[in-house]
C-alpha cells in the first residue's frame, strides 16, 4: 500500500514536502504530498464534520462582507456553457440517483443526489457557501424548488429548466465496476480504492487495503493527486462513491471509477473483507 500510495501523490505544489506517517513510532516512506496515516477509527465520522477549511471559511466571508446573495433563478440548457465558463467557483449538480447519473451526464457535472437528503448534507461543505451551483434532475421542478430552498445559502443559485440530459451533445458517461473487477485490479497492485463511508462502517467491515476519506474534505485533498492513475470509489451503495468519482472526472482525471453497489455487492460477492479500529486515511 506505501508504494502504491506514494506513486499516485503529486510531488509538487503547495502540499508537497509532507510525508506518510505512521502511528506508534512509524517509519518514514518518502517525501511526498500529502499524508496516509493510520488511525484509530472513532476519530472522524459524518459528525460534526471535517476540521475548519480556509476555503469554507472564504465562502463565509463571502457571505458575510455585505453583498445578499442573489435569488434562484432559472437558466436553459443553451446558456449553461456560459454560465460556467463566466463566473469563478461554479458547478453544474446532478441531483439524480447515481445509475441515472453513470448512464449519461452533461460533462464537468457533480453528482450530489437529491436523494438520502445527500444534498441537505454535504452540498454547503462540499462546494463552500461561495459558489454558485446550478442544479439539474431529471424533474425541473424538484431542482427548482431545491434551488429556491436553499439560494440563501450560497453566493448564487440557479436550476436547469430542462431535464437532466443523459444523451446527446456534451454528454457523458461514468466509469463503473463491479466487485470482481475490482478485486482483480486491486490485487494486482494497478488501482487504489478510496472508502468514502463513515469511520464507524470502515471499521466493520472494508475492502483490504482500501483507504478511508472524508467525503467532504475531498475536494481539498483532490490537489495532491496524480491524474494518471486509476482510482476506485465505494461507499455502502454508490451514492458517495458517485460524488467523489464525478468530481474527480470533473477535474481531468483520466480514470476514476464508481465501485456500483458498493459495499452491499462487495459483501453479495463473498469477496475478502478487513474489520477493526485502525484504518488507512487520506488526509
Amino acid at each position: 500500500m506505501e508504494r502504491i500510495m506514494a506513486g499516485i501523490i503529486r510531488k509538487s505544489g503547495a502540499a508537497a514536502g509532507r510525508k506518510l506517517v505512521f502511528p506508534r513510532g512509524g517509519r518514514r516512506i518518502g517525501t511526498l504530498g500529502v499524508c496516509l496515516i493510520l488511525l484509530h477509527a472513532g476519530g472522524c465520522d459524518e459528525v460534526p464534520g471535517p476540521p475548519p477549511d480556509p476555503f469554507l471559511q472564504a465562502g463565509n466571508e463571502v457571505q458575510a462582507g455585505g453583498a445578499a446573495p442573489r435569488e434562484a433563478a432559472p437558466l436553459s440548457l443553451s446558456d449553461l456553457p456560459a454560465w460556467l465558463r463566466n463566473g469563478k467557483r461554479r458547478f453544474l449538480v446532478d441531483l439524480r440517483e447515481p445509475r441515472a447519473f453513470a448512464r449519461g451526464h452533461l460533462e464537468g457535472a457533480v453528482n450530489l443526489q437529491e436523494g438520502y437528503g445527500q444534498f441537505e448534507l454535504r452540498a454547503r461543505r462540499f462546494f463552500g457557501n461561495g459558489a454558485g451551483l446550478c442544479l439539474a434532475a431529471a424533474d425541473p421542478e424538484r431542482a427548482e424548488a431545491l434551488a429556491r430552498r436553499h439560494s440563501g445559502r450560497f453566493e448564487e443559485m440557479r436550476w436547469l429548466k430542462e431535464e437532466a440530459p443523459s444523451e446527446g451533445a456534451g454528454v457523458r458517461s461514468q466509469k463503473t465496476i463491479g466487485p470482481e473487477a475490482a478485486w482483480a485490479l486491486l490485487r494486482k497492485g494497478r488501482a487504489v480504492l478510496f472508502d468514502a463511508r463513515t469511520s464507524a462502517e470502515y471499521g466493520e467491515g472494508h475492502v483490504p487495503a482500501a483507504v478511508f476519506v472524508y467525503p467532504d474534505d475531498f475536494p481539498r485533498l483532490v490537489p495532491a493527486l496524480r491524474k494518471d492513475p486509476t482510482f476506485l470509489v465505494v461507499c455502502e451503495e454508490g451514492w458517495r462513491s458517485s460524488l467523489l468519482v464525478s468530481w474527480l472526472d470533473a477535474h481531468g482525471f483520466t480514470d476514476a471509477r464508481n465501485l456500483i453497489g458498493g459495499m452491499k455487492a462487495w459483501r453479495r460477492a463473498r469477496l475478502p473483507v478487513e474489520r477493526g479500529a485502525d484504518q488507512r486515511a487520506f488526509r
